[in-house]
C-alpha cells in the first residue's frame, strides 16, 4: 500500500481512549487554547476590595460571567452567532455537555448573554446578518412541576405576556379547540353584557339620586344640618306655619319651602320673598286692612280740612240743624280718628312685615344649611357618578372587544354548529386536554414567529426567533431528566433554538429505559468539560479571590465581542473546500445525520481558521473521522500516532478503505498537513464532539499542558 502521508502525525484523535504522549510545544497554538480567552472586554470582575470572602456556587454570579477563566468566551461567541443568524435553519439544538461542576450553567448564561448582546447590536446597525428580535427564555428544569409540556408552555406564555402580549394571546387562541373556544367566547360576551347592563342601571340610579340629592338630604337624611336646625326650632316653625295656614306636618311644610327656595334662582328668589309678604294666608288681609285704615285716615283728614263746606250743607237741611251745631263743636275728633286709622294701618303693615321676615329668616337659614349639606354630598355624588361613568365606558369597551373576539372565534370554528352539531361538543375520547393545548400553543408560537417575525423586520413586536435554555437537568433523577429532554425535543420545532445543559453520560449508562441518544437531536454539541479541563485553574482562583498579580505564563488575549454587522459564518465555501468535503463524505457517513452534522460543524468551526486557510483540510478530516469513523479506523490512526518517538510509524495494513480514501483526498486537496495543524484540528473537533476524551486522559493532558508552560 502506498505511503499516504500519516508518518510522524503524533496527535490526539477524537473519540480515542488510552494514553497519549505529551504534545509538542507548538500545540499551544491550538484552537482550544485560542478559545480560552480572558473576560469580555465590555465587562469587568468586581474589584479586589469588594470581592466576596466566600464564593457562592451560582451560575449568574457577575464575577463568573465576566471572567473567562474557563476559556469559554470564544467558542460561545461562535455559537451565539449560529443561534442569532437569520440564515440558520430551525429547530436548532445546541448542547452544552460535560460532567457536573464543570461550568455548564455558567457557559449557558454566557451564551444567553452573548445572544442577547448580538441581537441588540443587530437592532442598532443598518445591515446585519443577525436577527434583531431574539427572545430568550431561561427554564430551570428543577422548577418544572408536573408534566413537562404544560410547564414549558406556561413558562413560555409568561415570558411572551411581557415581551409580546399580542403573540401570546393569538397563540393561546390557536391552541384551543375552535368550537369550544367560540362557545366560551360567547359565554364571556354574555357575562360581560350582563355586567354592562347592571352597571348602566347603577349609573342611572346614581344619576337619579344625583338629581334628587336635595330631596334626599331634606327628607331622607336624618342628622343633616337642615334637619337638626328644624328639630331645634320645631316649636317656632310650627307656630309660624300655623299662622300662615300650612296644613299637615309643619316641619314637612317648612322643608318644602326650603326646597322651593333652593331650587329658585334670580327673579324666582325675589318672587318667593314677595310671596312671604303677600301670597301666604293672613298676609294679604293685613295688607288690605292697612290700606283700608289708611284710606279712612286719609278721608277723615280730608273731611277735617273741608269742614266748612260739608257743615254749611248740613245747615241747609232742616232735620240736621241741631246736629250740625254738635258736630261743629266736636269736629276735632276727626283728627283723633284720623290718627287712629293711620296707626291701625301701620300696625297691620308692620304685622305683615314682621310675619314675612320671620318666615324668610327661617327659610333662608334652612336653605343656607341645605347648601352646606349639598356641597359635601354633591362632591361625593359627583365622584361616584364619574366613577360609575368610567366603569360603564370600560365595560362597553370590553363588550366591544369581546364581540370582536367572539366573532373571530366563530369564524375560526367555521360554523361547526350548523354543519355538524356533534362537532360543537368536546370529544368524549379526548384525554389530557391541557397537554394537547400546551403542544398546540408552543407550535403556534413557533409558526407565528416564523411567519410574522421575518415579514415585519426589526421593528416587529413579534420575536423573530425564540431561544429556550434548559438548565439544571443534573439536579433531576435520570428518568425525569430524560422525560424533560424528550418533550423539549418534540415540542420545540421551527422558530426555536434550544440550549441544553446536561451531562450526556447520565443517559448512556444504567437501564435501557434511561438511555437517550443526544446525537439524534443535538446538532451542535459543545463539550464544556473538555474545554475547562484544558485550562490552568490558577486563573479561576485569581478570579475568585478578586485579582492578584497576573501569571507570567498567561498569554491569552481578551475575547473579541461578536460584530453585529458581519458574521464569520457568512464566508462562502471555496470550490476546493466543497470538493474536499465531498471526498470526505464516505468517512463521515454512513448515516445522513452524521454527514449533515459533519458539514454543519465544518461551517461553524472554519471561521477560526481565517488566518490559516491552509489548515482547514485538517479540520475537515478530523470532523469526518469524528462523525463517522469506525472503531477500527480510529484505532488504526491512534496506534500510528501514539507510538513513542517523534516519527510515528503508520501500519498501512490496518487502514480501512474509507480512511485510506479520506487520507488520499486530503493529501491531494491541500497537501500533507503538518502535525501541529492536525493537533489543533483534533483539539477543536473534540470540543464540538459527542466523543470527548475521558476524564483520566483529560487530566493527564492538563498536567502535560502545565508542565509545558513551566
Amino acid at each position: 500500500m502506498p505511503d499516504i502521508g500519516l508518518r510522524n502525525l503524533g496527535t490526539i484523535i477524537p473519540g480515542a481512549r488510552g494514553a497519549e504522549p505529551a504534545p509538542a510545544q507548538g500545540a499551544a497554538r491550538s484552537v482550544a487554547k485560542t478559545a480560552a480567552a480572558p473576560a469580555l472586554a465590555a465587562e469587568a470582575a468586581p474589584p479586589a476590595a469588594e470581592a466576596p470572602i466566600f464564593a457562592a456556587d451560582v451560575a449568574d454570579d457577575p464575577a463568573a460571567l465576566a471572567s473567562d477563566a474557563l476559556g469559554l468566551d470564544a467558542p460561545l461567541n461562535l455559537l451565539a452567532e449560529l443561534a442569532a443568524h437569520r440564515r440558520t435553519q430551525t429547530p436548532l439544538a445546541i448542547g452544552l455537555l460535560g460532567p457536573s461542576g464543570c461550568g455548564k450553567s455558567v457557559a449557558l448564561n454566557k451564551l444567553i448573554h452573548a445572544i442577547e448582546r448580538l441581537s441588540a447590536g443587530a437592532a442598532r446597525v443598518g445591515s446585519t446578518p443577525f436577527l434583531a428580535k431574539v427572545l430568550t427564555l431561561r427554564v430551570n428544569a428543577a422548577d418544572l412541576d408536573g408534566h413537562p409540556v404544560p410547564a414549558l408552555a406556561s413558562a413560555l406564555y409568561a415570558r411572551l405576556a411581557i415581551e409580546a402580549p399580542n403573540l401570546a394571546i393569538e397563540a393561546s387562541q390557536a391552541a384551543r379547540d375552535p368550537a369550544l373556544a367560540a362557545r366560551e367566547a360567547f359565554e364571556r360576551l354574555d357575562a360581560a353584557r350582563r355586567k354592562l347592563e347592571a352597571e348602566r342601571r347603577s349609573l342611572e340610579e346614581a344619576e337619579t339620586r344625583r338629581a334628587k340629592l336635595a330631596e334626599t338630604v331634606l327628607y331622607e337624611t336624618p342628622g343633616s344640618q337642615v334637619d337638626a336646625y328644624a328639630s331645634r326650632r320645631r316649636n317656632r316653625i310650627a307656630t309660624t306655619m300655623a299662622r300662615f295656614g300650612v296644613a299637615g306636618d309643619p316641619l314637612l311644610g317648612y322643608k318644602d319651602m326650603v326646597r322651593a327656595l333652593a331650587d329658585s334662582q334670580g327673579v324666582s328668589r325675589t318672587g318667593f320673598a314677595l310671596q312671604a309678604f303677600w301670597g301666604l294666608k293672613g298676609q294679604s288681609k293685613l295688607i288690605v286692612t292697612a290700606i283700608v285704615f289708611a284710606l279712612i285716615g286719609f278721608g277723615l283728614g280730608l273731611a277735617f280740612d273741608n269742614q266748612s263746606t260739608w257743615l254749611g250743607w248740613l245747615r241747609t237741611q232742616p232735620q240736621m240743624a241741631g246736629a250740625t251745631d254738635w258736630i261743629e263743636a266736636h269736629v276735632g275728633w276727626l283728627l283723633t280718628l284720623r290718627g287712629a286709622a293711620f296707626v291701625a294701618a301701620a300696625l297691620a303693615l308692620l304685622t305683615n312685615i314682621w310675619r314675612g321676615l320671620r318666615l324668610i329668616q327661617l327659610v333662608f337659614r334652612g336653605e343656607s344649611l341645605l347648601k352646606g349639606d349639598l356641597f359635601e354630598r354633591r362632591r361625593e355624588s359627583d365622584a361616584f357618578f364619574g366613577h360609575q361613568t368610567r366603569r360603564v365606558q370600560d365595560f362597553a369597551a370590553e363588550v366591544d372587544r369581546l364581540s370582536r373576539h367572539a366573532a373571530e372565534a366563530e369564524r375560526r370554528a367555521g360554523g361547526l354548529h350548523s354543519a355538524n352539531p356533534a362537532l360543537a361538543e368536546p370529544s368524549p375520547f379526548q384525554t389530557d386536554v391541557l397537554k394537547q393545548q400546551a403542544q398546540r400553543f408552543i407550535a403556534a408560537v413557533g409558526a407565528l414567529v416564523q411567519k410574522r417575525g421575518a415579514a415585519q423586520g426589526r421593528s416587529a413586536e413579534t420575536p423573530q426567533r425564540i431561544v429556550v435554555a434548559i438548565d439544571n437537568l443534573d439536579l433531576l433523577p435520570t428518568s425525569r431528566a430524560r422525560d424533560v429532554l424528550v418533550h423539549v425535543r418534540n415540542l420545540l420545532g421551527p422558530g426555536y433554538v434550544s440550549l441544553i445543559s446536561t451531562d450526556p453520560l447520565r443517559f448512556g449508562a444504567g437501564s435501557p429505559d434511561d438511555a437517550l441518544d443526544l446525537d439524534k437531536w443535538i446538532q451542535a454539541p459543545f463539550q464544556v468539560g473538555e474545554i475547562s479541563a484544558r485550562q490552568d485553574y490558577s486563573a479561576q482562583i485569581r478570579a475568585i479571590i478578586g485579582g492578584g498579580a497576573p501569571d507570567a505564563r498567561e498569554s491569552k488575549q481578551p475575547a473579541t465581542l461578536p460584530d453585529a454587522a458581519r458574521s464569520v459564518l457568512d464566508e462562502p465555501l471555496t470550490d476546493d473546500e466543497a470538493q474536499l468535503l465531498t471526498a470526505l463524505a464516505p468517512l463521515a457517513g454512513p448515516s445522513a445525520r452524521a454527514v449533515k452534522r459533519f458539514v454543519n460543524l465544518y461551517r461553524l468551526l472554519r471561521g477560526e481558521w481565517r488566518d490559516r486557510p491552509e489548515e482547514r483540510g485538517a479540520l475537515a478530516f478530523m470532523l469526518a473521522l469524528d462523525a463517522g469513523g469506525s472503531p477500527s479506523d480510529v484505532e488504526a490512526v491512534k496506534t500510528a500516532l501514539l507510538a513513542p518517538g517523534g516519527d510515528a510509524a503508520f501500519d498501512h495494513y490496518k487502514v480501512g478503505p474509507r480512511l485510506a480514501s479520506a487520507l488520499l483526498a486530503l493529501g491531494s486537496a491541500q497537501g500533507r498537513p503538518s502535525i501541529d495543524a492536525l493537533r489543533r484540528a483534533a483539539a477543536a473537533v473534540r470540543a464540538f464532539s459527542f466523543h470527548p476524551a475521558d476524564r483520566t486522559e483529560a487530566s493527564r493532558s492538563l498536567q502535560t499542558s502545565w508542565s509545558d508552560q513551566s
